[in-house]
């Protein structure tokens, strides 16, 4: 019940939950060139931003690193390896241009597709 309220003071405010996460990033996904796994971090300050925004709401178990995986997740943040692909570059160019495309053009933005269709994302709902 808590998060589904803080979900209703977001939507009021911003318009969706999907433009406020994206807000984070300003709307362009953040592309990390990590040469291993051992390089990403479990949490940035940008999660612990997002986190500490969310609490703000009302938002429970979001805490930093929650938000980093949400943010990789939901392709705010793109950590994959460079040199693991064939074609990575070239996968990547591709990607970014779906996703600003998909964002702009779908009513219900980017978020949804993680989600499986609707907001709010099941993600962030609890049964308190």
């Amino acid at each position: 019940k808590k998060n589904a309220l803080a979900y209703q003071k977001v939507v009021a405010e911003h318009g969706s939950l999907d433009a406020y996460i994206w807000s984070f990033v300003r709307n362009t996904p953040i592309v990390n060139h990590r040469t291993t796994y051992r390089e990403c971090p479990s949490s940035t300050p940008l999660s612990e931003a997002m986190s500490t925004s969310l609490k703000q709401y009302g938002f429970t178990f979001v805490g930093p690193t929650i938000c980093y995986a949400y943010m990789q997740a939901a392709g705010l943040v793109d950590d994959h390896e460079e040199n693991v692909c064939v074609g990575y570059n070239s996968i990547l160019m591709t990607y970014i241009m779906q996703v600003a495309t998909l964002h702009k053009a779908c009513p219900l933005g980017t978020s949804h597709m993680i989600s499986g269709g609707h907001e709010p994302s099941g993600f962030f709902l609890d049964k308190s």
